[in-house]
């Protein structure tokens, strides 16, 4: 079982999870998660991060198998997307880097027919599509599991919702716990919090899964 002295608060202020530009704050627990601004930077508590994040590593071994499989959810314009990328594949499982298409949780069915019709197209359009889709090409079944990365389309919290999947919300701005199993805040774009984070899953994900090179 990964140890959970591996998260420290050292290891978080290294990660830069703690600060983030001011944007305006429209909840109250948003406001609970912060020490302050100070010069137009948002500074999260991190004893809140922390202990959250602590909690997550738990749930992961407590919830993952070997044939569970996760979908991540983050923006195409983070710089530290392509990090990620790399990291999910190496462990056979999915991701979404895109703005959102309603409807590929709730309508995967239908998603997974669209999806085999436009492979046998050879158009810019297809290709694009495909592109688009390319990290949940082999996504035959719903996720067990979904991590957000500073994500928070109303439109994919509520797919979240409705299913009923578990789901880790990595995010700057409050995500309430009627759409997300574990809500961690802080800024987790740079790309610094983006290896931080991918050490955290390697950490779990060695445990029961098997890696691809």
């Amino acid at each position: 079982m990964l140890k959970q002295q591996f998260i420290n608060l050292f290891k978080l202020l290294k990660s830069d999870i703690f600060k983030n530009s001011a944007e305006k704050i429209n909840t109250t627990q948003h406001y609970n998660y912060l020490l302050g601004v100070r010069q137009e930077i948002q500074i999260f508590n991190l004893n809140y991060t922390f202990v959250f994040l602590r909690q997550m590593v738990v749930f992961l071994n407590n919830y993952l198998t070997p044939t569970s499989r996760i979908l991540f959810i983050g923006n195409s314009e983070d710089t530290s997307s392509y990090i990620f990328k790399k990291f999910i594949c190496s462990y056979n499982q999915f991701y979404i880097f895109s703005p959102w298409v309603g409807g590929v949780l709730t309508n995967l069915k239908n998603v997974r027919k669209f999806l085999i019709k436009t492979k046998e197209l050879d158009s810019e359009h297809s290709k694009k599509l495909n592109l688009f889709f390319e990290g949940i090409q082999k996504m035959t079944f719903l996720p067990n599991l979904i991590v957000l990365l500073n994500v928070s389309n109303s439109e994919i919290l509520n797919e979240i919702r409705i299913l009923g999947i578990p789901c880790i919300a990595f995010s700057h701005q409050h995500i309430s716990l009627n759409y997300s199993t574990y809500y961690i805040p802080g800024n987790f774009t740079s790309l610094k919090s983006s290896l931080f984070l991918c050490e955290i899953f390697q950490l779990c994900f060695q445990l029961k899964f098997k890696k691809f090179n």
